[in-house]
Parts: structure tokens; sequence; C-alpha cells
């Protein structure tokens, strides 16, 4: 985008709250990864499942909206619903607030089945 600015006029802010709802997207990926990791017995299967997770969670809010349902659980729990106000420039503290819960929910749930791991042996 900073190479946009020498022909035109960049609204840096739109950019910057942009760049906030990525890595807030990117955070939970993360911490779904991680979460993933905790449960699998190998890195590649960690991984496919992390992946299938995301865009599973993709494909229905997709599908949703395709069929004009803009609001409720599906909706409400897709990752790429909370994305779209970050995508015009606009920081809702409510898509903020649903990102830390994500992280906090998934990294909590991997530090409880790794201590229960430990527990275990």
């Amino acid at each position: 985008p900073l190479s946009l600015g020498v022909g035109t006029t960049l609204d840096v802010g739109k950019i910057a709250v942009a760049a906030l709802g990525l890595t807030a997207l990117a955070g939970a990926l993360c911490a779904l990864g991680v979460l993933c990791s905790a449960w699998a017995q190998h890195p590649a299967s960690a991984a496919l499942a992390a992946m299938a997770t995301g865009t599973i969670g993709w494909i229905a809010d997709a599908a949703a909206r395709e069929r004009g349902v803009t609001e409720g659980l599906i909706h409400w729990l897709a990752l790429p619903g909370h994305l779209t106000a970050a995508m015009r420039g606009v920081v809702a503290t409510v898509d903020l607030a649903y990102f830390a819960l994500w992280v906090v929910l998934c990294l909590g749930l991997a530090a409880l089945r790794l201590e229960r791991l430990r527990e275990t042996g």
C-alpha cells in the first residue's frame, strides 16, 4: 500500500486499522494452531487440523452469506465476519474482544491439555 502513496493520497488510518484487524486474525489463527498442536500426536496432523478448522469456519460463513444470513450464530462464530469492519477502516471493539477471547480460549484449552498430559505421563 505504501507504494501507492507515490501516485495518490493514502488514508494511513484505514491502512493501520486493516493491519490491526489482520494482526488480530493472525493471532486467533495461531492460537488455534497451538490448540491443535496440543491435541495432535504429529505436527503434520496438527497443521492439517488447524487449517481445516479455520477453513470450515470460513466456508460456513461464506455459505451463510450466500443464503442471505448476515446475523446469527454462524456469522457471529466465524472469523471473517469480524474482520469486515477493520477492512473498512473501522475499529470495532466488539471484534477485537472476539479475537482476544478466541486467543484466550484456545490457549487456555491448550494449557489444560498439556497439564493433563504432564499428569498422566
